[in-house]
């Protein structure tokens, strides 16, 4: 499980980059489900690792990857947000 997060991690990173010049609201909520679900497998990987006493690396590899990956989705909603809010005023 803790090879699925960091490879869900590394997607995500990978499909952000194209992102950078265009932000399509599809691809956000792409890299936003790849990093949730790569996020649930790492933590998935800690907690069961934790248990047998074994490295837990690749897990905290994982929920590192995605959590750098979760940042352009929390920004992105951030500007939506206040956007939505200015347009009300």
């Amino acid at each position: 499980m803790g090879v699925v997060s960091v490879i869900l991690g590394i997607v995500a990173l990978l499909i952000y980059f194209p992102v950078l010049n265009d932000y399509y609201f599809s691809k956000v909520i792409i890299i936003g489900i790849l990093a949730v679900c790569g996020m649930v497998f790492g933590i998935m990987e800690i907690s069961k690792k934790s248990k047998l006493k074994l490295s837990k690396k690749m897990g905290i590899c994982g929920i590192v990857l995605n959590i750098l990956a979760l940042i352009p989705v929390f920004l992105l909603f951030y500007v939506l947000i206040i956007m939505a809010g200015d347009s009300i005023h």
